[in-house]
């Protein structure tokens, strides 16, 4: 589990897989919501061109981009990817609040394409992994210290509490 990772992908020019380029996800939790069992996150999706210094870059125009997160189509800003001097381009993000399980875990699948028009060097991408994100406390144990409850004597109850941020009723009844 973590707070933030890489998901690599494959990069392609004319239609055929091309290792002078490579194409990746980077994702980023930005906050969780304990009370709303969910994650705040950030999908960067990065290419970089490997094998030229200088020349290999694509100022045609935007790719066209398609990305889902956890099972859901996202329309993330997209810029003109730009690979001049081996620089990283960031060509598209998103964020977003992503919904944990009952549990508060959270495996979130990430799937990401682009196609590039126009461009003589590269044409498209896609990419596909799971961000495991830390999970969200949930529900406090509740426990009695004493072995039984007699009238009269005091009662101790254990709360577990998974979360600083938790408050708590307890209630009792006689009869």
């Amino acid at each position: 589990m973590a707070t933030s990772g890489k998901i690599t992908g494959i990069a392609y020019k004319n239609g055929a897989a091309n290792s002078d380029y490579t194409f990746w996800a980077d994702w980023v939790r930005n906050k969780k919501s304990d009370a709303n069992n969910t994650s705040n996150i950030t999908v960067y999706l990065r290419i970089k061109n490997t094998a030229y210094a200088d020349g290999a870059y694509n100022l045609d125009k935007k790719p066209t981009v398609s990305l889902k997160v956890n099972g859901a189509a996202k329309t993330p800003a997209i810029k003109i990817i730009d690979t001049r001097e081996n620089a990283v381009s960031t060509f598209a993000t998103w964020t977003g609040d992503v919904s944990h399980n009952l549990d508060g875990s959270l495996t979130c699948p990430i799937v990401a394409s682009f196609t590039h028009y126009g461009s003589n060097s590269l044409s498209s991408g896609s990419l596909s992994g799971n961000a495991k994100l830390d999970a969200i406390p949930r529900a406090s144990a509740v426990s009695l210290g004493n072995d039984s409850v007699v009238m009269g004597k005091a009662l101790v109850i254990n709360i577990d509490r998974k979360s600083s941020a938790f408050t708590h009723t307890l209630r009792y009844v006689f009869g």
